[in-house]
């Protein structure tokens, strides 16, 4: 929100949002537990993924994220009985505050990690782990102001220096306002 604490216009952005790497961490870790539970219910420190015939455990609890110019890595310890433990890196490509990518992000082929958890279960770590790190971007987004139908601000734009992780906050457009949520 601007200086003056006001309402921001249709499409006006405020200042951008910036957190480390070890603050971002818990966001996602938080965003990947929810999308597994119910609304009221608390995140999980493990989640099962299930395709099919197949299940792969992964352990919220050790997940990690680090970040590098216009990179943010997460970090996943997934097992199956099949393969065992292995560590499972998507790295997100967002961009960096003098070459902002909006909100486009762009990952590898494959996660990086064992070929057999990758293989089998890179597809679902890559858009868990993206999904993940939108919930965060709007997350930081809702408490940074409101607009001028008194609605929360929602992401214009992810980035990262490699020291610091960006979100810059957006009033909606007119053709996309919603009443004060």
């Amino acid at each position: 929100t601007p200086a003056t604490g006001e309402p921001l216009a249709p499409g006006a952005v405020a200042p951008p949002v910036s957190v480390t790497a070890q603050q971002l961490q818990p966001l996602i870790i938080a965003a990947l537990g929810t999308q597994s539970v119910a609304v009221d219910q608390p995140a999980p420190s493990e989640v099962v993924w299930y395709d099919h015939d197949g299940e792969v455990l992964v352990d919220l609890g050790r997940t990690l994220v680090r970040l590098l110019p216009g990179v943010v890595l997460v970090a996943l310890m997934m097992e199956t009985d099949q393969t065992g433990a292995g560590q499972v890196v998507v790295p997100l490509s967002v961009g960096t505050p003098q070459q902002p990518a909006g909100l486009l992000v762009a990952t590898e082929g494959k996660p990086r990690g064992p070929v057999a958890l990758v293989d089998r279960w890179g597809e679902a770590a890559v858009a868990a782990t993206w999904s993940a790190l939108l919930q965060a971007a709007h997350a930081l987004a809702l408490h940074s102001g409101i607009d001028t139908f008194g609605a929360r601000l929602v992401p214009g734009a992810i980035s990262t220096d490699g020291q610091t992780f960006s979100v810059l906050p957006q009033a909606r457009h007119t053709i996309d306002a919603v009443a004060g949520r």
